[in-house]
């Protein structure tokens, strides 16, 4: 009985049931002991006790290429807010373009748009609007996602397309904070991070360990099967990394649903 339900249980099933979970890692400095610095008989490092917000973390988020109109207005919020509330914050995007120099351009055009206040105005109207793009590039956008463009279609007003509608209003409301694995300006990214890693998640190479000390955030709204992949890489690092160690977050950030339905995907 138990394989009989575990083979009906689809992944499809896991993104409507599950729905986006929120998760966050802290990056605590080791905290050394009185005795030497190292915790004692066991060698191991004390962290300090100090996790707050003050303390620089990764948030991630969950996302899928196509999702209910509310679930990306959530993301939206938290990414504004974040923006708003706090010092250097850098939203790692996932690559989407097929080479560098396609997402050096990408980037360009997300600068572009958040640095100019009719062409932010004119994205979220059309994001709003859903005129973003023609009927036929969105059926081929369906058609490369295994996404039923003739059920979306006749749900508009309340599902939508990432690229149609969250990606033009992240780079109109939180643009200068976007980043992504080709831009030019990484610099300024690895002033919030410390060292170096790279981790595969499918295409993409994330960086990742948040400097210490440093009043920071990553945001990582990455693809929904990628996610927890990139978290596990990170607290791998613990073993690797002296001066730092990564403390999962006990907070309860959000677990929102998708909205979506079966019928959309192919």
């Amino acid at each position: 009985m138990y394989r009989r339900v575990t083979r009906l249980f689809s992944p499809i099933d896991e993104l409507v049931v599950t729905g986006s979970r929120w998760s966050r890692i802290l990056t605590m400095p080791v905290k050394p002991s009185a005795a030497g610095g190292i915790d004692g008989d066991m060698g191991v490092p004390t962290v300090s006790a100090s996790a707050t917000l003050s303390t620089p973390f990764m948030t991630f988020i969950p996302t899928l290429h196509v999702a209910s109109v509310e679930f990306y207005d959530k993301v939206l919020d938290y990414m504004k807010r974040a923006v708003d509330e706090r010092k250097n914050v850098v939203i790692l995007l996932e690559g989407l373009c097929d080479n560098e120099e396609g997402e050096v351009q990408q980037m360009e055009e997300y600068f572009q748009i958040s640095r100019n206040e009719e062409l932010r105005e004119s994205m979220i109207e059309k994001a709003d609007k859903n005129t973003l793009f023609s009927e036929e590039l969105m059926k081929t956008i369906c058609e490369e996602l295994a996404v039923r463009y003739d059920v979306l279609s006749k749900e508009w007003a309340t599902i939508r397309l990432q690229e149609c509608y969250l990606r033009p209003k992240m780079a109109a409301m939180v643009g200068e904070n976007l980043r992504n694995d080709a831009d030019l300006n990484m610099r300024e990214v690895e002033a919030l991070l410390l060292g170096d890693i790279e981790y595969a998640c499918s295409m993409q190479a994330v960086r990742g360990l948040v400097e210490s000390g440093v009043t920071g955030e990553v945001i990582l709204p990455w693809g929904f099967y990628h996610t927890e992949g990139i978290r596990r890489d990170v607290l791998s690092m613990n073993s690797q990394e002296e001066g730092i160690v990564f403390v999962e977050s006990d907070d309860i950030i959000c677990r929102i649903p998708f909205g979506i339905h079966k019928e959309l995907l192919a």
